[in-house]
């Protein structure tokens, strides 16, 4: 596999193969970008992606649920 410009790489879990001339090095700009993680208990629970951020969309889906389930204990207790 070395034709093909692969190298042979050990690993606790095995030799696998990657390319000979890759790098692991990641750009200043990437890394520049990135935000700091939000703390689990920061976060809102109705905050499903964890972006930080409760979108109408994430509100809806809570209420919907919740009213369905209101609905549908309703309907049973009339059976």
């Amino acid at each position: 596999m070395r034709q093909g410009g692969m190298k042979p790489k050990g690993h606790n879990s095995g030799v696998y193969w990657v390319r000979a001339n890759g790098s692991n090095k990641k750009s200043k700009q990437n890394a520049n970008e990135k935000a700091e993680p939000i703390a689990e208990e920061d976060l809102h629970p109705l905050d499903g992606d964890h972006d930080g951020h409760v979108t109408f969309w994430e509100y809806a889906d809570f209420f919907l649920t919740v009213g369905g389930v209101i609905l549908v204990l309703i309907w049973l207790c009339t059976l």
